[in-house]
């Protein structure tokens, strides 16, 4: 009971950093609660040194570190959210509902279609029912024209008149 009473202050610093750090993890920005916990840590790091030696000094600060990755694990677990969390977008884009990313643009490539709008030199057109912004190399395109998709770059069509 003696040992354990030694290390008390040790072990509620240690739990007390371990606990400012986990919270810190999870809130944005390096604040108060970071700074409280790095000073907890390197207190009792030191202290530990001191009084009773390297081993202790490194067990310590593993446990504390194991022990912010528990409480960072369980706060999340949770439900923890902080008060920026409306800042992060957790709602996806999905192919349902009508999301397209531009990795699928390639498999457009020699598709056949005809000009919506004029294009001078972007505009739209219409290639397998669907509308999509094309754009073509500097040339005007009249409205209703027949065109071709020669290629993609990024996110945009390029298109040519159709060759009869």
């Amino acid at each position: 009971m003696e040992d354990f009473l030694t290390y008390l202050p040790y072990i509620i610093s240690g739990v007390l950093a371990a606990g400012l750090f986990a919270f810190e993890v999870l809130m944005p920005g390096f604040g108060a609660a970071g700074i409280s916990g790095g000073i907890l840590f390197l207190l009792d790091i030191l202290l530990l040194l001191k009084n009773h030696g390297a081993t202790a000094a490194l067990g310590g600060a593993l446990v504390i570190l194991a022990l912010t990755g528990i409480f960072s694990f369980v706060l999340l677990k949770t439900g923890f959210r902080s008060k920026f969390s409306s800042l992060v977008l957790s709602d996806s884009s999905t192919k349902e509902e009508g999301y397209r990313a531009a990795d699928d643009l390639d498999a457009l490539v020699g598709k056949r279609g005809t000009t919506v709008t004029p294009l001078r030199p972007s505009g739209i057109g219409l290639i397998e029912e669907q509308r999509y912004t094309v754009q073509t190399a500097g040339e005007y395109v009249d409205k209703n024209t027949p065109i071709v998709i020669t290629r993609v770059e990024g996110g945009k069509l390029f298109v040519e008149q159709e060759r009869k």
